[in-house]
């Protein structure tokens, strides 16, 4: 599968890739999980959310350009069931940002609107609704999504590294060689087989032996979404090898009822991407304030000879590449989180902005390190090992992450050929 990912012309981002993926072949189970690709303009977001969308047959993608508010609710009743539906820019939906998120929750939409009835001319009530389940796929350029879209979604940040910039350069010289040339005619064959491989999967209910063993953080209630995604996952790698897995049929109701089995390594790389994924979705800071913060402590780090180290919004600007409002909704964000502070020097001064812990009075009580440590819920370090191939539980407060990883092989994830 890495491999197929990466003759879409994709640098890097293998496992935001591999997560999208998933995302979109979840629409063949009980419960899909969509995602949204995050980044400053032109680092990539669309290269990704458009190599993961090339691999879904035509006849299952909905691939719009913008929402309006109802637009949702007037589509034909299955329109969007086991499909995908791509939305290239957040922005574009915002004004349907309330179907979305009741799509995404509760699986349909439902309306009742008046209007006249064409054989008495007199206004009537007449009922639309559409079903899914439906897996969104989505982009956005917003320093800060929804946190109600956000909370039902997986946010992926995007790779804005200096090094990413000269890998991405690299492989656009290396695409306009003949071997780039070559690479890009494979790749048409590649999403061919894909599509195909999808055409085969069936959307049939997953099993996964020992579930009531696996136990999950649990001191916020978002943890409750983030648990079923954790699910959907597993569901969505057990339904990616149908044809490998082990399939079983029970009477429900004098009916009988095919399921899959998932198995230990579908387990154990959901819980090895959640590890990656999820743990950075709880965090309260998003992907661009996480990399401003932490070119900030990096230079603070290296100038720390001159306490306190300060920066104006030029500074930052020039150290990140970044533009004016990115820098400023980042900043405005790291301070309201009290990790920077603001200080201005007089009327008609220019901003400048330090860390909390760098602040003239001294560290404060519960320090950035200690609050970093619950917001992005770091991981300690792993156990030895278990008899249970992957499980998730809590620390003894309830705020840590740890995963116990079964052996996974190489080549585990991808459709058969």
């Amino acid at each position: 599968m890495g491999a197929d990912l990466a003759l879409t012309g994709v640098v890097g981002e293998e496992t935001n890739l591999l997560f999208a993926y998933l995302a979109t072949v979840s629409r063949k189970a009980e419960r899909p999980f969509g995602v949204v690709v995050q980044s400053s303009s032109a680092a990539g977001k669309s290269t990704v959310a458009d190599a993961v969308a090339a691999f879904v047959p035509e006849e299952d993608l909905v691939s719009l350009s913008a929402l309006t508010g109802q637009a949702l609710y007037y589509l034909g009743a299955g329109d969007l069931a086991r499909k995908v539906l791509f939305v290239s820019e957040e922005q574009g939906a915002s004004r349907a940002s309330y179907a979305l998120k009741l799509l995404i929750s509760e699986g349909r939409l439902a309306i009742a609107s008046a209007g006249k009835d064409p054989d008495t001319g007199r206004l009537r009530t007449r009922s639309y609704g559409v079903e899914g389940p439906v897996s969104l796929l989505m982009t956005t350029t917003a320093a800060e999504v929804d946190p109600e879209l956000a909370n039902r979604l997986v946010v992926l940040g995007v790779d804005e590294d200096r090094s990413q910039t000269r890998a991405v350069q690299a492989a656009q010289r290396r695409a306009a060689t003949l071997e780039g040339l070559v690479a890009r005619l494979a790749r048409d064959d590649v999403v061919r087989l894909h599509r195909n491989a999808q055409r085969l999967l069936e959307p049939l209910p997953v099993v996964v032996p020992g579930a009531e063993e696996l136990t999950f953080p649990d001191s916020s209630t978002r943890h409750r979404r983030d648990h079923q995604k954790l699910l959907s996952l597993v569901a969505s790698i057990t339904l990616l090898h149908q044809h490998q897995r082990r399939q079983g049929t029970v009477e429900v109701a004098g009916a009988p009822v095919r399921y899959v089995e998932a198995s230990e390594q579908d387990v154990a790389l959901a819980a090895r991407l959640c590890e990656e994924v999820l743990v950075r979705a709880t965090d309260e800071l998003s992907p661009q304030a996480r990399r401003l913060l932490s070119v900030v402590e990096r230079e603070t780090a290296q100038r720390s000879g001159t306490p306190p180290v300060s920066f104006t919004r030029r500074e930052l600007r020039e150290l990140t590449g970044w533009s004016e409002h990115q820098v400023r909704v980042g900043l405005g964000r790291l301070v309201a989180l009290e990790y920077v502070a603001e200080r201005r020097d007089g009327p008609g001064k220019r901003h400048t902005y330090a860390l909390v812990d760098e602040e003239p009075a001294g560290p404060r009580e519960g320090s950035r390190a200690v609050r970093e440590g619950h917001s992005q819920g770091q991981l300690p370090a792993l156990p030895g090992p278990t008899a249970n191939p992957a499980r998730i539980s809590t620390t003894s407060n309830g705020e840590a992450l740890h995963v116990y990883k079964g052996h996974v092989p190489e080549g585990a994830i991808g459709a058969s050929r």
